[in-house]
């Protein structure tokens, strides 16, 4: 019950950072388990197929669900990713230095930039949410 209502809490407040669901894509390699026990390949889909049912048994349960299928979750995440959100900060893997969006982008070697969008984008966790726009998943 607690669980349900922090996750509730944390998309109502994370609704504003996001933009229109009709802009967004499902992680399509997103696996997770079911309640009944079985690990469902492409779960996004698999809400999305009966959203209706499944989206507030699920999006609402777990925030990485939520991350990994915004188009699935749209009624209780209203959007995806749109932009970089201001003073968003991460650490690094490597240093646990604290970084910034823009350091994602910083190297003269585009190969070097690429290496830590790849690294640090491509879990669709907080990164990919605080720098969604530098991460490249604003359309």
């Amino acid at each position: 019950m607690v669980n349900t209502f922090v996750y509730s809490l944390l998309a109502l407040l994370l609704a504003p950072l996001l933009a229109s669901a009709e802009s967004c894509y499902n992680a399509g390699d997103y696996s997770h388990m079911t309640n009944s026990g079985k690990v469902k390949n492409n779960f996004c889909n698999w809400i999305y197929k009966k959203r209706e049912k499944r989206a507030p048994r699920y999006c609402l349960e777990n925030l990485n669900i939520m991350l990994a299928c915004p188009r699935s979750c749209a009624e209780f995440a209203s959007s995806c990713p749109c932009d970089d959100i201001p003073g968003f900060t991460f650490n690094g893997i490597k240093t646990g230095k604290e970084l910034e969006c823009a350091w994602l982008e910083k190297s003269p070697n585009m190969e070097t930039d690429f290496h830590r969008k790849s690294t640090y984008c491509a879990p669709r966790g907080e990164v990919a949410v605080g720098c969604a726009k530098t991460c490249g998943f604003c359309s």
